[in-house]
């Protein structure tokens, strides 16, 4: 009796502690554990175009809460309903809809979420296969498949396109073509050199399309296969630069272009201009410089400067009049998204030209041209970089950059009759001071100037001869800082952007060894003790004779290759009565990395000399 009174007395002191309560110590109600709720079922489904879709899945929740469904990237054709917690899937997907989709199923209950990945592949049914027509305003635009490393682009405006001309990207190629659209998509890749001849061709039927899709059929080693197209992506917010052939890693000219600001750029672009009958040289495009802002979320740049650049056309008709001066205009370039690091976009603009009313009822095809707007697409091989924030400066030290603006106005002359455009070095001779020497080539003269100087968080303001400019920098791709050399007056905004490096003291034999050229594979330098030898090209060779300088720099001389000297060179020239002109080349080593080889270049001949920079990769 003992024992259960023992017991009934343990149970009531429980009881009176709360042990069994639905109250915390403080006496506020617990809050029950919620259970997630749970969908079963078959997560990975196939289906087949023009046959109908169905699939089926159980949600349940422990504490019976009522459940909801909804989907992410849901598939346009694929529908569903959910009652009595039972989720049904259903749709007909056409031929446009194959494809392999991940969607994300979410199943809440109100109070917590589980999410499910849902994929569903739709197979093709090539028996469905028939050929449609497209139109140039279905095909406007730029279009990709990824997962077959294809792109392809065609101007968006056909109303002012001056030419069916478009670009294709295969992999790491890159084609111009001219498109004809009468039997689904034909794109004829253009002769590299001369537009007019078509070598190879790409032939594309349209087996279904809608606003952000295209399926296309087209033939890989004799056999039909059909491939899935969509806009490139216009969403563009990094920062990079566009790479002209002569650039490379290190050296980026004519510009860089922050797609992520609004601030003013400078953009090198082309324009077309239609082979005319009366225009003797005309091509179908050039290039040009504009000075423009972007909007990135237009994707389009706003030019500043409209005017960009004036060309004179000579008229095959001599009697008419010389040379009338066409001048392009712009009113639009627009962003078309980027693919495998190339930059789709398209040119707007006009042309005119200082004719008189006379003239241009002479030249009926010309007044046309003139009155006539045109639209160009455009596809450029560009090479990411980051702005960046001042590295660190020292006094004392020696940098690679040029003190003097590229601008024909800011020439220093040299010697009485040399006028140097350019510096290859500058020194920092004390917090305020710097210093830069220009010298001839062939160092029969030099001359230091004075500069001031600031610096700031993230650029070095140089002072010099009454003009201020501002130097930035960036990453370059091969992981050298790069600072900016800015033109002058109405190019401020045009900019190149070269490496950025404290120049060590290096010497002759670092110098020697055979050095290929980062901006082309073919272009070669072999400098040895007392020649020098030039690869432009694969078959190409040209040995020239060198003389090493007191600064372990090399000097050698364009067109000497008859002879074993420099000074034999020299004699010629002297005794020519023709007086002909040498062509003096310098190449000093300013740095070095690994194989990576920075040289000063310079040149001077004729009461020209020019001090610039050439990147190297040493082979041996």
């Amino acid at each position: 009796m003992k024992n259960y009174a023992f017991l009934a007395l343990a149970v009531s002191m429980l009881a009176g502690c709360g042990g069994g309560s639905d109250t915390n110590s403080d006496g506020s109600p617990t809050t029950p554990k919620n259970n997630l709720p749970s969908l079963s079922g078959e997560f990975v489904l196939t289906g087949k175009a023009n046959v109908s879709f169905s699939g089926s899945f159980n949600a349940k929740d422990l504490d019976g809460d009522a459940l909801t469904v909804s989907f992410e990237d849901q598939p346009d054709w694929l529908e569903y309903t959910f009652s009595g917690n039972e989720l049904t899937l259903s749709g007909e997907p056409k031929l446009i809809d194959v494809d392999t989709y991940t969607t994300k199923v979410i199943l809440s209950d109100g109070k917590q979420s589980q999410n499910y990945s849902l994929n569903i592949n739709i197979a093709d049914d090539p028996s469905a296969w028939q050929p449609l027509p497209i139109t140039a305003e279905e095909l406007a635009g730029a279009w990709q498949s990824e997962e077959h490393n294809v792109a392809f682009i065609v101007a968006e405006d056909v109303s002012t396109s001056s030419a069916n001309i478009g670009y294709l990207i295969e992999g790491d190629k890159k084609y111009m073509v001219n498109y004809q659209l009468s039997d689904g998509i034909n794109l004829g890749l253009l002769d590299e050199y001369d537009y007019s001849t078509v070598e190879d061709t790409r032939q594309f039927e349209v087996i279904a399309k809608s606003d952000t899709k295209l399926r296309l059929v087209a033939n890989v080693n004799d056999q039909k296969k059909a491939f899935n197209f969509s806009p490139v992506n216009k969403a563009i917010t990094e920062s990079f630069s566009f790479t002209p052939t002569f650039s490379n890693d290190t050296w980026f000219s004519g510009g860089h272009i922050d797609l992520d600001s609004n601030e003013q750029s400078n953009i090198h672009v082309a324009v077309a201009l239609p082979r005319l009958s009366h225009l003797a040289h005309s091509s179908y495009d050039y290039n040009v410089s504009v000075t423009a802002s972007y909007n990135s979320e237009t994707a389009e740049f706003t030019p500043i400067s409209p005017v960009t650049t004036s060309y004179c056309w000579r008229i095959e008709n001599p009697f008419t009049f010389d040379c009338p001066n066409l001048s392009v205009k712009f009113s639009k370039i627009k962003v078309l998204g980027v693919f495998n690091d190339t930059l789709f976009y398209s040119v707007t603009h006009h042309y005119e030209a200082d004719l008189s009313e006379t003239q241009k009822r002479a030249l009926p095809l010309l007044a046309n041209f003139l009155d006539q707007q045109y639209t160009s697409v455009y596809a450029e091989k560009f090479k990411k970089i980051e702005k960046i924030a001042r590295p660190s400066i020292e006094v004392g030290q020696t940098y690679t950059g040029r003190i003097l603006l590229r601008d024909p106005d800011t020439h220093v002359e040299l010697n009485g009759t040399y006028y140097h455009s350019g510096s290859g070095t500058f020194t920092l001779t004390s917090e305020n001071t710097g210093s830069f020497t220009i010298e001839l080539a062939d160092h029969s003269a030099q001359e230091t100037k004075e500069f001031t100087y600031e610096l700031t968080e993230t650029s070095i303001n140089i002072f010099y001869d009454g003009k201020t400019t501002q130097r930035h920098f960036y990453k370059l791709p091969n992981g050298l800082t790069g600072i900016t050399e800015p033109y002058a007056d109405q190019y401020e905004s045009k900019f190149d952007i070269r490496p950025f490096v404290a120049v060590q003291e290096l010497s002759m034999e670092d110098s020697m060894g055979t050095f290929i050229s980062t901006g082309s594979s073919t272009s070669s330098y072999n400098l040895g003790y007392d020649k020098v030898t030039i690869r432009y090209a694969e078959n190409s060779e040209t040995v020239l004779p060198s003389r090493w300088e007191q600064d372990d720099s090399v000097t050698f001389v364009d067109g000497c290759h008859h002879y074993n000297t420099i000074a034999e060179c020299e004699q010629m020239a002297q005794d020519n009565e023709d007086h002909i002109p040498l062509y003096y080349r310098n190449l000093k080593l300013l740095y070095a990395d690994g194989d990576y080889y920075l040289f000063q270049d310079s040149f001077n001949s004729e009461g020209d000399a020019f001090q610039s920079y050439r990147s190297f990769r040493k082979v041996n």
